[in-house]
């Protein structure tokens, strides 16, 4: 039994402290682009920060914001765009924010959650999660999408399950079509949730951490 309580403790050690190594580490970028993806540029990243944040013209679009931020676990990344068009000229927006440096700590399930709070009535916007198993930026297999139509306004969360390498990126990308003048205000997260059996290993471990600790206190008084 005590082999079996030590092996349950250590057990939760070791998936608490990968999940905690996992969330601590990250470089955030952000890119813009006017043609579908096809040459994206890079406009901002975090550094040495959690957080990265942009504001400026680009093209026919203006940026009032755009940033990016480390979540608290298990949320890897959180995003929000902020874009408007005061010319009235159609065309396409695509914002991506990405965080890199991501330790596989245990093969989640991801939890991709897309909100939309302003979209002019004549515009669309299309939100899309990916997932970069090669740790790449401003892209991947994609995880998630959902699309709002006017009037657009609420929230969609989807559950994927994917086994990425031991080292990963993942990216948010708003496409917004502007028909006349308008804008969109729209937010992104993405968290990765352990699979079941690993919730039930660190349960176990939890349990046996306190199967310990009364034994402790009944040696103890015992004594």
């Amino acid at each position: 039994m005590r082999a079996i309580t030590k092996f349950a403790v250590a057990a939760a050690a070791v998936v608490s402290a990968a999940a905690i190594a996992g969330a601590s580490q990250a470089t955030i970028y952000i890119g813009l682009s006017s043609d579908g993806g096809a040459t994206i540029t890079e406009v901002a990243d975090s550094g040495f920060a959690s957080f990265a944040s942009f504001a400026g013209g680009f093209g026919d679009f203006e940026l009032t914001f755009t940033s990016g931020a480390n979540g608290l676990d298990p949320v890897l990344l959180g995003s929000t765009s902020h874009v408007q068009n005061s010319t009235g000229s159609g065309g396409t927006l695509d914002v991506y924010v990405t965080r890199t440096g991501i330790s596989a700590s245990f093969p989640p399930t991801f939890l991709s959650s897309f909100t939309s709070n302003t979209l002019t009535s004549t515009w669309t916007l299309t939100e899309r999660t990916y997932l970069g198993a090669a740790n790449q930026k401003f892209g991947g297999t994609l995880l998630s999408s959902y699309t709002f139509v006017p009037p657009g306004l609420g929230t969609f969360s989807h559950l994927q399950p994917a086994t990425p390498d031991a080292v990963y990126s993942v990216t948010e990308r708003y496409s917004v079509t502007a028909v006349g003048v308008g804008e969109s205000l729209a937010t992104i997260s993405i968290a990765a949730i352990p699979e079941p059996g690993t919730w039930a290993l660190m349960i176990m471990g939890f349990g046996g951490a306190g199967a310990m600790l009364r034994a402790r206190r009944r040696s103890a008084v015992t004594a």
